[in-house]
């Protein structure tokens, strides 16, 4: 990616975004998509298996139609998904933040066997693939989490997952109670945040959070 000083001393924002030094995203890995942004400074890294929020924006072209939850993918670089989106007045451009796609996920579920009509076992019972399809997410490993009793407070090892993915059609049929495999490990989902999903439930960033489970 190419580093540039923010818009926000920039007067001429639009003429940047047609200059080399802009960045072009894929949107939604779909190429005929494209949108351009302003990168003042990279700031993802992928650590231990997670991954790190950027803390420095990214500006965007306003013309564009953007979401919380879109998958933005610079050429062959990374994928980040946008979790934190604002309009700025001037210059007038999208300020985004972002994480960073470190998964591809094939959520779970305990079903019972399907058969065709000659009797023929298409799928066994037991927990197979909802969708059928992977998804890309955001994970980050909740390392610690804060413990406080009557006799000591303090931090212990936690065994929760924070995932990050678009929400839907197909994420929005996710329930508690689903499993997915990170790594090695199974989970199992035990709740979902839906703050940054729109007001029509169909569209926005899915937080779900999931707990390992021993067989």
């Amino acid at each position: 990616m190419n580093f540039y000083i923010p818009p926000h001393i920039n007067e001429n924002f639009q003429d940047s975004l047609n200059s080399p030094i802009a960045t072009s995203f894929i949107l939604n890995s779909n190429s005929q998509n494209i949108i351009k942004a302003i990168v003042p400074e990279v700031d993802h890294r992928l650590k231990s298996g997670s991954s790190t929020k950027g803390t420095k924006p990214i500006y965007a072209d306003i013309n564009f139609k953007l979401n919380l939850g879109d998958y933005l993918q610079a050429g062959d670089d990374e994928i980040y998904i946008v979790s934190q989106l604002k309009i700025e007045k001037f210059p007038r451009c999208y300020r985004i933040l972002t994480s960073v796609i470190n998964s591809k996920i094939d959520f779970l579920r305990l079903q019972e066997a399907t058969v065709d009509n000659n009797g023929t076992i298409l799928k066994q019972k037991g927990w197979n693939s909802i969708f059928e399809k992977e998804f890309l997410c955001s994970i980050d490993s909740q390392n610690f989490a804060f413990k406080a009793n009557s006799t000591s407070i303090g931090l212990e090892a936690s065994n929760e997952i924070s995932i990050q993915t678009q929400f839907n059609f197909y994420t929005k049929k996710l329930k508690i109670g689903d499993r997915l495999y990170w790594g090695t490990v199974l989970y199992e989902i035990s709740s979902f945040n839906f703050s940054q999903v729109d007001i029509n439930f169909n569209k926005g960033l899915l937080t779900i959070i999931a707990r390992s489970i021993t067989l």
